[in-house]
């Protein structure tokens, strides 16, 4: 069951000047006492205090921001999101259906159904077509342009979990619960693959630049694929609990986050682990690459830790959101966003630590 936790409390103001916020130090103006007629001089006569000029340039106060364009016609949850080209966006839900929408407006334009059970995830297939994995087994390729399923997919045995599309947009791999990888041609619809090996269900998987795909399981593992020759590579083991998260760095690496509170870094040539991330006080859910050698990683601890894979440290910790941080997402400009159980999203200065606006508007978890 989903549990609704209650709303966030607006964080608490202060009493001393903060940059963040430049009228927090304004204090109202005193009562004039009554024999204060020829005392006046010794009064203030303003209400806000001016600030001494500052030879340097003051970061943007952070914000709260109210949603521009609200989507709204699935019946459940939201699960997943997906970007396409020509301004509009594909969403999977509870509801068992897809919808793509025009972001600019948000008019829903089409209404994908099919699926018997709520759609897990989605993915984009190049420019006019899209592919979801769903509870009831199966992946489906649809036609953005006639909302009609184009593939029916069907070989695992289990929920479709996770999916990664490889650099041609045509062959994609997905994973399930059943243990296994399947390799698919989306334009056949044929399976031209099963990537055997995991001990345990497959929960996330990344393709890297030459075509190999990286699995994490809740065997504790991760395994690299040649997904060619429908082969293990290698087998990635230092994790002590479940892998919830991988994501692809530059050199055949990745880094990869645990239920056991740590984040492992990879070299999928060699097998090895090249170092671990310690820090987070629960479990890890989401890593993203921020740029060359820095990642940036979120969990059940309501913070964001950014890391520096030069020497494996933690370099910031970022904290405001007030439930557990779900996802995140590095947006075109570099700025991070993550979203949190307390209905809130954040978007994150994160290589120099600051918080730069709230998105409020959702009335359950994100």
């Amino acid at each position: 069951p989903v549990v609704t936790p209650p709303a966030t409390p607006p964080e608490p103001e202060d009493d001393k000047p903060d940059d963040s916020r430049p009228f927090s130090h304004a204090k109202p103006l005193s009562p004039m006492p009554p024999d204060a007629h020829d005392k006046q001089q010794n009064y203030v006569k303003w209400f806000v205090r001016p600030r001494a000029p500052s030879k340097t340039q003051q970061p943007p106060p952070h914000r709260e921001v109210r949603a521009h364009r609200t989507c709204l016609d699935h019946a459940r949850m939201v699960s997943c999101v997906a970007s396409l080209t020509k301004d509009r966006v594909v969403s999977g839900s509870f509801d068992r259906t897809l919808k793509i929408w025009n972001a600019e407006d948000g008019a829903l334009l089409k209404t994908l159904s099919g699926h018997s059970r709520y759609v897990q995830c989605v993915a984009a297939l190049g420019d006019d077509r899209v592919v979801s994995g769903s509870c009831d087994g199966t992946a489906r390729v649809w036609d953005c342009d006639s909302g009609e399923c184009v593939h029916v997919l069907r070989g695992h045995s289990a929920l479709v979990t996770c999916m990664s599309v490889l650099s041609d947009e045509r062959m994609l791999v997905t994973g399930s619960f059943d243990h296994t990888l399947e390799v698919w041609d989306t334009l056949s619809s044929k399976n031209v693959g099963t990537l055997l090996g995991h001990a345990d269900r497959v929960w996330c998987c990344v393709a890297l630049a030459n075509d190999w795909v990286v699995s994490g399981s809740f065997d504790c593992t991760l395994r690299v694929w040649d997904v060619e020759q429908a082969r293990c590579l290698s087998t990635l083991k230092g994790h002590r609990d479940r892998v919830w998260c991988v994501v692809a760095l530059s050199r055949c690496r990745v880094a990869s986050g645990s239920l056991d509170r740590t984040l492992r870094v990879w070299d999928c040539i060699t097998g090895n682990c090249l170092g671990v991330l310690e820090g987070h006080s629960r479990e890890v859910r989401c890593v993203v690459s921020l740029k060359d050698d820095v990642l940036a990683s979120s969990g059940d601890d309501r913070s964001i830790k950014v890391w520096d894979l030069s020497d494996y440290k933690c370099r910031r910790t970022l904290n405001g959101h007030g439930h557990f941080v779900t996802g995140l997402a590095v947006l075109a400009d570099g700025r991070l966003a993550s979203a949190s159980h307390d209905r809130t999203l954040k978007i994150w200065d994160a290589l120099q630590g600051r918080r730069l606006a709230t998105l409020a508007g959702h009335a359950h978890v994100v």
